[in-house]
C-alpha cells in the first residue's frame, strides 16, 4: 500500500485541524493538531501506512483494545478515525524530549537510564500482563521520551505496531525496527514480552556509548545471528567502565541472543533495575535547545552547523 502525501497545515482531521507535522517513519506520519471545539486541547495524530490489506484488518481488530489502554507511563488513544481512506489515530500530546534526542546531544548517565528504563518497563509490565497481553516491538530511543521537571517521568510511545496477543497475525510478518528488533522478531516469529526486554536493551546500548561516535558504531550489529554478534556487543560495554558493572549485566542479559536468557518477564527486569534507582535532582537536568526548522524549497536540509550543534545527526541512516 503505497505511502499518502503529508497532509498540508491547517488540513482538517474529523474535529481537528493540524499544527503541523511533527514526525514521519516508515509506520506513520504524526501530527500535531487542534480541537476546533476545544482550543486548549492539543493532541497528537498518527496517519498510518500500512504494508498491505491484512496489516489493516488487523489494526481495526486491535483498535478498541489498545484504545482501552490507561497507564501513567503510555500516551492515551482516543480515538481511530478513518476519512478518505486515510486512517488516523488520536493520541495525547506529550511536550518531552525523546532519548535519542539527548543522547546526540551528551552523555547520559547511568541514573538517567536507570530512570528511563523503570518507567518504560513499568509500562511493559502493565501492556504484557492484560487479559489479552499486549507487545509494543518497536522499542528504539526515539520512542523513549521523558518529562524532567519538578519530577521526572517517562513515556512509551507509539503503540501503532503494538500485537494483541491471540490476534490476527499474517504468517512471518517482520515489523519493528533494524538494530532494535530481536533475532526472532526479525524472523517473524509470534511476539512474546523477550522481545520487548531486547528493545530496552537495545535502547540502552545505543545511548551508553559516548554521543558523538558514528551511528553505526552505537547499534546492535546486524544480522545478530552472526557468531561474533551478542560477543561483540559483550566486548563493547566492558569498554563502558562509567557505568557499573551491575547496569552493564542488565542490559547484557536484555541483549542475549535466545529469549530464555533474557530476563523472564518485564517484573522480572523491573525488579533488577529498582537496586540501582536513585533520585534524579531535576536542576541538574539542562533542555535541549529548540530545533531549529529547515529553511523552504527542494534544498531544505538539515546538515546546517547550527542543527549540527543541536543534536541532529545527518550522517545517521534512515531507521526503519
Amino acid at each position: 500500500m503505497a505511502t499518502p502525501p503529508v497532509l498540508p497545515d491547517g488540513s482538517t482531521i474529523g474535529q481537528y485541524r493540524t499544527i503541523s507535522m511533527v514526525g514521519q517513519g516508515g509506520f506513520g506520519t504524526v501530527y500535531k493538531a487542534q480541537n476546533q471545539n476545544m482550543p486548549d486541547w492539543i493532541r497528537a495524530i498518527k496517519e498510518l501506512h500500512f504494508s498491505d490489506a491484512s496489516a489493516l484488518k488487523r489494526f481495526q481488530q486491535e483498535a478498541q483494545l489498545l484504545m482501552a489502554i490507561n497507564h501513567k507511563n503510555i500516551p492515551r488513544i482516543y480515538d481511530y478515525i478513518v476519512e478518505k481512506n486515510r486512517h488516523y489515530i488520536i493520541m495525547d500530546w506529550i511536550e518531552g524530549h525523546t532519548l535519542s534526542r539527548v543522547a546526540y546531544l551528551r552523555q547520559l548517565t547511568e541514573n538517567e537510564l536507570v530512570a528511563v528504563g523503570l518507567e518504560c518497563t513499568s509500562a511493559l509490565m502493565y501492556l504484557h500482563t492484560r487479559p489479552q497481553p499486549i507487545f509494543h516491538r518497536d522499542i528504539k530511543p526515539e520512542n523513549l521520551m521523558f518529562v524532567w521537571g519538578a519530577a521526572f517521568h517517562g513515556w512509551l510511545m507509539d503503540l501503532g505496531i503494538a500485537k494483541v496477543a491471540g490476534t490476527l497475525q499474517q504468517k512471518r510478518s517482520v515489523v519493528g525496527t533494524r538494530n532494535y528488533s530481536s533475532p526472532q522478531q526479525q524472523r517473524g516469529e509470534e511476539p512474546e514480552a523477550g522481545d520487548d526486554i531486547f528493545g530496552l536493551g537495545a535502547s540502552w546500548y545505543e545511548v551508553m556509548a559516548p554521543f558523538n561516535l558514528p551511528w553505526d558504531k552505537r547499534v546492535i550489529p546486524f544480522p545478530y545471528e552472526r557468531l561474533d554478534g551478542p560477543a561483540e556487543v559483550a566486548a563493547t560495554l566492558d569498554r563502558y567502565p562509567q557505568f557499573s558493572q551491575t547496569f552493564r549485566n542488565i542490559v547484557l542479559k536484555c541483549l542475549a541472543y535466545n529469549r530464555s536468557d533474557r530476563f523472564s518477564s518485564a517484573a522480572d527486569l523491573y525488579s533488577a533495575l529498582e537496586s540501582l534507582s536513585a533520585p534524579l535532582d531535576p536542576l541538574a537536568f539542562t533542555p535541549p535547545p529548540p530545533i531549529v526548522p529547515p529553511p523552504a524549497g527542494p534544498s531544505a536540509s538539515f546538515d546546517t552547523p547550527v542543527n549540527k550543534q543541536q543534536g541532529w545527526n545527518p550522517l545517521r541512516p534512515p531507521t526503519k
